[in-house]
């Protein structure tokens, strides 16, 4: 009797276990749709390494940045907020979830090694927001 409860205990945890796991593998396979509307589009920066295009889910939406600028010296992407940035998500060119980084300030610098050539999607989470703002990333 005893083994028995046990082994069901066991079952009950295990089962657990699995459920979240598998939870915790669809919330990292998170997609952005490709390709973006550029018509929905902003240049926010363009130099021969980089552009970049702040993208605008509605009409409504302002726009979060105050600078944009890539660093030759340091070879950086830096970006400026109004607001403090609470996560960034970087996404491929197929949408999917490539890095998701913890920033917890209204200044983030991204380094271009951890790109590649080619286009990025950049999601900025802004503290106490539940709505993505989008930036298209393309290097040269």
């Amino acid at each position: 009797m005893k083994l028995v409860f046990m082994t069901k205990r066991l079952s009950a945890k295990i089962m657990k276990l699995i459920t979240i796991l598998l939870f915790l593998a669809h919330s990292l396979h998170l997609t952005i749709p490709f390709p973006v509307d550029e018509s929905s589009a902003t240049k926010l920066l363009s130099n021969e390494i980089v552009e970049v295009y702040g993208i605008k889910i509605d009409d409504s939406e302002e726009s979060i940045f105050i600078e944009v600028i890539y660093n030759d010296q340091f070879e950086q992407l830096e970006f400026t907020t109004c607001n403090k940035i609470s996560t960034i998500r970087i996404f491929d060119n197929d949408g999917l979830l490539e890095f998701q980084l913890p920033v917890e300030s209204n200044r983030v610098l991204l380094s271009k090694s951890i790109f590649g050539e080619g286009e990025y999607v950049l999601g900025f989470l802004m503290s106490g927001e539940d709505e993505i703002h989008l930036t298209q990333v393309h290097f040269f």
